[in-house]
């Protein structure tokens, strides 16, 4: 009995193909973690034996509900929301005032950025232009 698994080892086990199992990793469907390889950025996952033991008793996890997310705007909500550009809004949430959480991924295996509803802005007072609502 192993700690972890790789892909490989895991594919095996479960009697799948190692792209399936990439795949149900890398949407939710299988707890896996990224190991990192060495100083580059090659990286490989993998899945503990819990999960190899949860996967054989229940088969792999139903995918979360990411479409409603009431509590955070997406940026182009949000850019309409200033006034300002998506491509601004997307530099200000990287190095200036705007607070933002990166999520996912989405069914469809996607990242997306968003801006918490409650409090947009890293420090109190901050606005850019005409707030819409």
């Amino acid at each position: 009995m192993k700690d972890f698994y790789t892909i490989s080892e895991f594919a095996r086990q479960v009697g799948r193909p190692e792209f399936t199992i990439r795949e149900w990793c890398r949407n939710g469907r299988i707890r896996a973690i990224v190991h990192f390889l060495g100083r580059g950025s090659r990286r490989e996952w993998r899945i503990s034996h819990e999960e190899l033991l949860r996967y054989m008793d229940s088969g792999f996890l139903r995918p979360a509900n990411r479409d409603v997310c009431r509590d955070y705007y997406t940026l182009p909500e949000f850019a309409r929301r200033i006034g300002h550009s998506i491509q601004s809004v997307w530099i200000w949430s990287r190095l200036g005032p705007i607070r933002a959480e990166l999520h996912g991924p989405d069914k469809d295996g996607r990242w997306e950025w968003r801006i918490p509803r409650d409090k947009p802005f890293k420090y109190p007072g901050d606005q850019f232009g005409p707030s819409k609502n």
